[in-house]
């Protein structure tokens, strides 16, 4: 097949054009987690009411002029499967710059779904009357649902902000939406693709029906740059950056080409007559792909279509940018050039897991600040942020100067150092079912510590192997005990005082109560504690033969999380699955 050159091709070329389009607001990779906000799909409580301000700047930079919006809509990284009972958008426009504090009016209800469920991707809300922004004035959204119980919320991309642009309340209330909600505030919005009826003149290529060219997936609008970014750690196990190139076309027998160019996507480099947009570098060195990716091009006859992917995998720093090109007799140009993609693999530092534990009744010392630069520099633990913690061979991790993995009692817990997770009498040295157990500290993700025991004897029970993972989030302060399941009973052939197992969390030395019934950890349950020096944990005491678990375990937890309260701060509430 014939290359051509794609400097000569359109050198010849320059105009100017407009249209409309839909417009981002925001492409930051910025994510909420199933339990963080703010989140305007957020479903971890029953209900959640939100207010998102966009400054006048904001809306003007990206491209919108004075006039009718006439829908939004929100990216969803991972939805959730409930509905949203009652779901509400209101709009208005204000004078304020920030979200300090809820804006009780102004506002009209502008979007309504009784019984709203999230899709993957952009979630669009189409207005039942357009907003009419004056071009001055900073807009404000505020989004409201009430459910009647909880579940996870629904993952969103967002964009962090150099202001406050969002207010939010959520609890486990009917009155949500119409009662008086407390206040919380955040530098982070929701990326948001707005409607609008009046554009300026674009300056960037879109997809067209003839011809485009999207990395994983991304579509770009006539005045943002498609910027691509993935990031590969090494933190855990190296995970290449994996996803696609596609072209689609329907413009089969003409000669097309993809060219490459070092990163750096460019306004307008080259207008053509009929409006078309050239955003890639041509003033940088750049190649032709033309049946490039090991020759995965088929031929570009016998076909009403042509659909192009390409799999990649980096796990390296990689950047580029991409713009495809083909001749069309019927364009005024007599070329189609598709929407221009700038993709960055970000390799961030590494960090290789520490080993934890190998012997009984032991413990390893993790230092933040002495470890690689993936880990984060402290994790919140009941108010304080540690910068190091022990993980024991006995369980649990313990945040204190010294170390200590002492056999479990209910009393013990409240003048040991401050802890989490299944204490219990364990043996990594013993040989299990699966073979030698291993502790070891991984960072899942940036701003997860994650302290994982796999295979872990009893002690004294070589045949029983425990698997659990306990997860601190550095961002949100949440702590999670995960893969509970993999806790086996413990059969009590050799019968001990470690045989005891506690399973929670508890202030220890820092001041907690021990109440004579402690909340008890339910499936499908959550709760706070009584009062702010109350431990949370399930307990259970060793008996002459027959198996031994806790009775959260036996009840069939698999995970429990403890969320930063706002009832009580610097104490938690829990939730179990």
């Amino acid at each position: 097949m014939k290359k051509f050159s794609l400097l000569l091709a359109l050198a010849l070329l320059s105009a100017g054009a407009s249209a409309q389009f839909l417009v981002p607001v925001g492409q930051g990779t910025v994510v909420n987690t199933t339990s963080s906000y703010p989140a305007p799909y957020g479903q971890f409580y029953w209900g959640a009411k939100h207010q998102f301000i966009y400054l006048a700047s904001e809306l003007t930079a990206s491209g919108i002029q004075a006039g009718p919006i006439n829908s939004l809509a929100f990216d969803v990284v991972t939805p959730s499967a409930q509905a949203m009972t009652g779901f509400t958008i209101s709009a208005g426009l204000t004078t304020a710059t920030a979200a300090t504090a809820w804006v009780t009016t102004g506002l009209t209800v502008v979007y309504t779904n009784p019984s709203l469920v999230n899709t993957a991707g952009w979630n669009t809300h189409t207005f039942n009357a357009p907003i009419i922004w004056d071009g001055v004035s900073n807009l404000l959204i505020e989004t409201c649902f009430n459910n009647g119980s909880y579940t996870t919320n629904s993952i969103v991309n967002q964009s962090t902000t150099g202001f406050v642009s969002a207010i939010y309340y959520r609890a486990d209330i009917a009155t949500v939406c119409s009662g008086v909600p407390t206040v919380t505030t955040a530098s982070q919005r929701p990326n948001t693709l707005f409607d609008v009826g009046v554009i300026t003149t674009p300056v960037f290529q879109t997809n067209q029906t003839k011809l485009a060219l999207k990395v994983n997936n991304v579509s770009g609008t006539a005045y943002v740059p498609t910027v691509v970014n993935q990031n590969v750690y090494a933190c855990s196990p190296p995970q290449p950056a994996t996803g696609t190139v596609k072209l689609d076309t329907t413009l089969l027998g003409n000669n097309w080409d993809i060219a490459v160019s070092p990163v750096g996507l460019l306004p307008a480099v080259l207008t053509l007559p009929d409006g078309q947009i050239v955003n890639i570098n041509i003033a940088s060195p750049f190649s032709f792909i033309n049946g490039g990716f090991a020759s995965a091009f088929p031929a570009l006859f016998g076909a009403t279509s042509l659909n192009l992917t390409f799999n990649y995998g980096f796990s390296g720093q990689t950047d580029f940018s991409m713009q495809s090109v083909a001749f069309d007799a019927t364009a005024a140009s007599g070329l189609r050039v598709s929407q221009a993609t700038e993709y960055h693999c970000n390799a961030l530092a590494a960090a290789p897991f520490v080993a934890g534990p190998n012997a009984d009744t032991v413990g390893t010392l993790v230092n933040f600040t002495a470890s690689p630069a993936c880990y984060v520099p402290s994790v919140p633990f009941y108010g304080v942020n540690y910068t190091q913690f022990y993980v024991q061979s006995n369980g649990r991790v313990t945040f204190s100067t010294s170390n200590t993995s002492a056999i479990p009692t209910a009393a013990a817990a409240l003048t040991s150092p401050p802890s989490v997770g299944f204490w219990t009498d364990l043996n990594p040295a013993l040989a299990g079912p699966a073979g030698l157990g291993t502790v070891n500290v991984t960072n899942p993700a940036p701003g997860l510590v994650s302290v994982n025991y796999t295979n872990i004897p009893y002690a004294g029970e070589a045949l029983t192997a425990n698997t659990y993972q306990i997860t601190f989030d550095a961002v949100t302060g949440v702590i999670s005990l995960t893969g509970l399941t993999g806790i086996m009973p413990n059969p009590q052939t050799v019968l001990g005082t470690g045989d005891a197992q506690w399973l929670g969390i508890c202030r220890g030395s820092l001041g907690s109560t021990n109440p004579a019934a402690p909340t008890p950890f339910t499936v499908g349950g959550a709760g706070s504690p009584s009062t702010a020096t109350e431990a949370m944990y399930s307990f259970y005491t060793q008996v002459a033969g027959g198996a031994g678990r806790a009775p959260a375990l036996v009840a069939g937890v698999g995970s429990i999380l403890f969320i930063p309260s706002t009832l009580q701060p610097g104490n938690y509430d829990w939730a179990a699955f």
